[in-house]
């Protein structure tokens, strides 16, 4: 990412595609990490950010950049819930991932399959919102929970449950969490009266 801002495109995707290469020989010998598997699904859905943002032909490259968030949920963030069905940060993958094919398959038309992603999307920023925060916990991640309920809510207005992201939009305003002309401002959440 911090490559790409200096425009340093090309370099960005020879650092990410050597980090995959690691993670994925990483994840060979750390069976059962799921920080390590975490980390590839992060770092797959990184390089599909990147191809996202890089010019060139728009059919070809939305093909590949489905290819990468799909890799990231199946050798990534799924393999870590198979792993430990409560990891936070897969549960979150998963709805990230969900949720930027949701939108690449909206930019594209087609409506079936980006419904069924933004229903995905939900379904795992649901189960996110169950998983207990440990008591170790820094104060810190009250701010990271804070993250993962606006992001619920976005995949919740997207999959159609208006209502509920309204409520969970309302509870991060009563926290001083968000504001109404933030959440007014966001495209996921068009349609959201407060």
């Amino acid at each position: 990412q911090f490559l790409l801002k200096r425009n340093q495109r090309d370099v960005a995707i020879e650092v990410i595609n050597a980090a995959i290469a690691k993670l994925r020989t990483a994840t060979k010998f750390s069976l059962g990490d799921v920080e390590c598997l975490n980390a590839l699904g992060d770092a797959l859905q990184t390089k599909s950010e990147l191809l996202n943002v890089t010019p060139g032909d728009r059919a070809n490259q939305g093909r590949n950049v489905e290819a990468l968030l799909l890799a990231a949920y199946q050798e990534g963030y799924n393999l870590a819930l198979k792993t430990n069905a409560s990891s936070l940060d897969a549960h979150i993958g998963v709805g990230e991932v969900h949720m930027a094919l949701g939108a690449l398959y909206a930019s594209h038309d087609d409506g079936v399959r980006a419904n069924e992603a933004f229903n995905s999307a939900w379904s795992a920023y649901r189960r996110a919102l169950d998983v207990k925060p440990s008591k170790s916990d820094a104060p810190s991640a009250c701010d990271e929970r804070f993250e993962v309920v606006y992001n619920a809510a976005c995949a919740a207005s997207q999959a159609g449950a208006k209502e509920i992201s309204r409520e969970l939009l309302s509870q991060l305003i009563l926290c001083g969490a968000s504001t109404a002309e933030a959440i007014s401002a966001d495209a996921d959440l068009a349609g959201i009266v407060l």
